[in-house]
Parts: structure tokens; sequence; C-alpha cells
């Protein structure tokens, strides 16, 4: 895998925001794993125009698989807490979101 650092100076609703950006680019890893992480742990209300700010030319557009993608880093996260014993990050009601957007969800239990 790659580790890099990159500084980015973003224009969020008239304000600059200075970030420093630490990114792991691991081999075979899915594209958009960074931003569903960063997605869940600190976006908040940034999410969809930092998600604008990626589709650009020369980034891949991951938009089309990004519930997957979010499903997948979620899966993951929520494991590995568990079996850590991180207690304060499992928290089951954060896959409801991926339920209530599948077409087959009143098929499934709840």
């Amino acid at each position: 895998g790659h580790n890099y650092l990159r500084g980015r100076r973003y224009d969020c609703n008239g304000e600059m925001i200075d970030l420093i950006e630490h990114a792991y680019r691991a081999a075979d890893e899915l594209i958009g794993i960074s931003f569903a992480k960063a997605s869940e742990r600190w976006l908040g209300p940034w999410r969809d125009e930092y998600l604008e700010h990626l589709n650009r030319p020369g980034v891949p557009d991951f938009r089309p698989y990004l519930p997957f993608v979010e499903l997948y880093f979620l899966g993951h996260w929520m494991q590995r807490a568990f079996f850590e014993k991180k207690w304060r990050f499992v928290n089951a009601e954060l896959f409801d979101r991926f339920l209530d957007a599948s077409p087959n969800a009143r098929a499934l239990p709840r």
C-alpha cells in the first residue's frame, strides 16, 4: 500500500478551509473506501459537496456503486470494533439506511 499526505484548500459556503488529508491506498482495495470512511466518521453536512468535488476528470467515478462501498466499509468497521470490544463504535442502526433503500427490505426481518 501507499501512505501520502496532501494539503487542500476548500471553499465551504464562502469560508476557506485548509485540510491536510492523510490517505492510505492499499493494493486491491475498493475505490471509494476512503470516502466511505470519511463520510461515516466526519464529513457530516459536507458529504455531498465533497463527493461532487471528487467528480472531476482523472478521478474514477465510484458514485454508481457507492452504496456497496459504504456497506462494505461499515461491515468491516463494525466487525473490527466488535472483536476489539470498542463498543462505542458498534451501532447496528447504522445499517438501517441500506434496508430502507433496498426494494427487498420488506422481505427482511428487522
